[in-house]
């Protein structure tokens, strides 16, 4: 909670506010802090163990699948092959027209729209300042700029002195108006095929990459009358303003991305009639959908290396988190010690590095305890490599100690 405020500089392009905040209230804040950085800590171990077991779960799926696969053809469907898990290559093809509520229309397996607006942005910039007695002094500084945004800056939520300043010395209006057409969800297929196979909604979703529409004019010709009135072609988008070299506030810019209809995939699925579901397995369902020919063992190679990409993702997240939770919790040890600024910011540096320290040693831990509980043979294996590592250490250590021994001091 700040003690006061007042404006300390002003220009055309920015607005710096002053406020104070005393050291009892620092200090009141940091305590609560405490409570925040149990929770992290505490979600962190959560988030640790959990996904130790998902890596374990998904591993454990895919290992499953590589030992049940087949390769089969597309050009016919084979009964004997029903609830089997298989693996298909070939070119993908969807014969529908997507539209969206703006009238554009395209052969596609999936389209989507982007809309931008110029309009007006706030940066905000802090800069602390730690004084004698526990104080903290905060400079904010507010600059505005017009910009293109995807999603609209509610002007009334800049702030009111920076915002009435910038006016009053620029002699303009800081106002961004409502967006009447914003980006919306996708579109995607309702029917594809690979061959003889009929493709389900959740491989459409993963087919492709997208590429960008480059609209023409008889593309806005087809488009509805609401925005044919209004827009105009520029650079392969819709360009809704007076001049595109000269924007103005509340102009927009309109374009398009689809993956195209045709489509060079492979699956690997359950072979479910004439189409495909996940593969059920004794932990995760298996499906998965790459871009071109590649073989079984190459996709699931790369979906092995993906686990193992976010199960690592996770650790770090979880560490972080941890660390973070960890300080927050001795906070109030840095506030009270700041009546000293220097002391306070020696003191924080130790904290957080002590605090490192021991998010990675309670990761560690927890990581283990969550792979002893989910692959106890291995986690066996590695604790016996462990302690066979350190007593030989010690032994090694031993035997040097006994073949060179220390000289005796006279």
């Amino acid at each position: 909670m700040a003690d006061d405020d007042n404006e300390t500089e002003s220009s055309g392009g920015s607005y710096t506010e002053t406020s104070e905040q005393s050291w009892g209230s620092r200090l009141g804040e940091s305590i609560k802090s405490v409570g925040v950085g149990a929770i992290l800590v505490l979600g962190s171990f959560v988030l640790l163990f959990k996904n130790e077991g998902c890596a374990v779960a998904q591993a454990q799926a895919l290992a499953e699948g590589a030992s049940q696969v087949i390769s089969v053809m597309i050009d016919k469907v084979d009964s004997a092959n029903e609830g089997k898990l298989v693996h298909v290559s070939g070119e993908a093809v969807t014969s529908d027209t997507l539209s969206d509520n703006l009238g554009f229309e395209a052969n596609a397996f999936k389209i989507s729209r982007k809309v931008e607006m110029y309009q007006w942005s706030e940066n905000k910039k802090e800069k602390k300042t730690k004084k004698a007695g526990g104080k903290e002094v905060t400079e904010t500084t507010y600059e505005y700029k017009k910009d293109w945004g995807s999603s609209r800056n509610n002007s009334d939520n800049f702030n009111k002195n920076g915002k009435k300043d910038y006016e009053k010395k620029n002699g303009v209006s800081i106002s961004n108006p409502e967006m009447p057409y914003t980006s919306g969800e996708p579109s995607y297929a309702k029917q594809a095929i690979l061959g003889a196979f009929s493709l389900s909604d959740s491989i459409i979703k993963s087919v492709g990459s997208e590429t960008k529409v480059n609209l023409t004019d008889k593309d806005l010709a087809k488009m509805s009358p609401e925005i044919k009135g209004k827009a105009k072609v520029t650079d392969g988008s819709l360009y809704v303003g007076k001049d595109s070299a000269s924007p103005q506030i509340g102009d927009l810019k309109i374009s398009y991305t689809k993956v195209e209809p045709k489509q060079t995939i492979s699956i690997v699925s359950r072979q479910t009639r004439n189409s495909f579901t996940p593969f059920p397995t004794k932990t995760n369902p298996v499906e998965l959908v790459s871009a071109g020919i590649k073989d079984a063992k190459e996709m699931f190679k790369a979906a092995e290396a993906a686990n193992a990409m976010m199960t690592w993702i996770l650790r770090l997240v979880g560490f972080i988190a941890m660390a973070v939770g960890i300080s927050m919790i001795f906070k109030p040890l840095v506030t009270l010690a700041d009546v000293l600024p220097l002391l306070g910011d020696l003191l924080g540096l130790g904290i957080n590095f002590f605090s490192a320290i021991v998010a990675f040693v309670l990761s560690f831990i927890t990581i283990a305890i969550a792979w002893f509980f989910y692959r106890p043979v291995l986690s066996i294996i590695l604790i016996a490599i462990a302690v066979g590592a350190v007593v030989g250490f010690k032994y090694y250590k031993k035997m040097q100690a006994e073949k060179n021994p220390t000289p005796a001091k006279t």
